[in-house]
C-alpha cells in the first residue's frame, strides 16, 4: 500500500510535522528523504531494507557504500545519493568543532569528542589543542590513511598548537581494524612526542586509540 493511502497519522513525514523527527523511525526518516518508493514497495519498506543491510545498526549504516546501498531492490543511483548525503551529514555534525567552553579532563571527555572516528572504515589522526586548565581551543586533523596506516608529522601539530597558544596537546586515532590496543609504532610515537614537548614547555597528557566503542587511553594505562 503506497505511504499516500496511510493513515494521516502513521505517514512518516505528517509524524514529523505533528511530532519532530524523534517520532520516526530510521526507516521513516530515510523514506522522507528518498520521497517515494516503487510500484510495489513503499519508502518506508526500501528504508527498511536499508537498515537490514546496515543489521539494524546505526553505526553500520554509516558504513554503507554506494554499492551496498543500490543493492536494495528500488534504490537507484538518485537514492543511494541522498542516502550517502545524509551520511555524509551526520559523519560532519558529530566531526563540527566542540564549544570553547568544553573541558577535557578525562579520557572519556576525549572519547566523546572523537567518537565520530568510530564510524571510518579507514585511519585518522587528530590532535585536540587546550590550555593548561584543560580548557579546549581547537581540534585538528592531521592525517589520513588509507586503511591502518597513518602518517603523522609532529612539526605540523607544533605549528597548530603555537598559533593556538596551546599549552596542552592531546593526540588521537582510530584503528578501524577493531582493536583499541596500540602498535608499537603507536607507542613508539607518542614516547618520541613526549620528549619534543617536554622540551618545549608544552604538556602531552593523553593519546586516545578508539575503535568502535571501545578506546585505549595512554594515561589511563601509564603508559604516557
Amino acid at each position: 500500500m503506497a505511504i499516500k493511502e496511510w493513515n494521516e497519522d502513521e505517514r512518516p513525514r505528517e509524524k514529523l510535522i505533528a511530532n519532530g523527527p524523534g517520532a520516526c523511525s530510521v526507516a521513516e526518516l530515510i523514506a522522507i528523504l528518498i520521497t517515494n518508493g516503487t510500484s510495489n514497495r513503499s519508502a518506508v519498506d526500501l528504508g527498511n531494507d536499508v537498515m537490514k543491510k546496515a543489521d539494524y545498526n546505526l553505526m553500520k549504516f554509516t558504513r554503507l557504500t554506494k554499492s551496498e546501498i543500490e543493492e536494495v531492490e528500488g534504490i537507484g543511483p538518485a537514492k543511494s545519493t541522498i542516502i550517502r548525503a545524509a551520511q555524509e551529514l551526520g559523519r560532519r555534525i558529530a566531526a563540527a568543532t566542540p564549544p570553547p567552553e568544553v573541558k577535557l579532563m578525562s579520557s572519556k571527555d576525549v572519547y566523546e569528542s572523537m567518537k565520530f572516528l568510530r564510524d571510518l572504515t579507514h585511519e585518522e589522526f587528530w590532535v585536540l589543542f587546550c590550555n593548561t586548565s584543560g580548557r579546549f581551543i581547537r581540534r585538528q586533523s592531521i592525517s589520513r590513511g588509507s586503511g591502518n596506516n597513518v602518517g603523522v608529522d609532529f612539526k605540523e601539530i607544533l605549528r597548530y598548537a603555537f598559533e593556538c597558544n596551546a599549552s596542552r596537546i592531546i593526540l588521537c586515532h582510530n584503528h578501524p581494524g577493531g582493536t583499541c590496543y596500540p602498535s608499537q609504532e603507536d607507542i613508539n610515537l607518542t614516547h618520541n612526542f613526549k620528549k619534543i614537548c617536554n622540551l618545549l614547555n608544552i604538556e602531552l597528557p593523553e593519546h586516545v586509540i578508539i575503535a568502535g566503542d571501545s578506546y585505549y587511553s595512554f594515561c589511563d594505562e601509564g603508559t604516557i
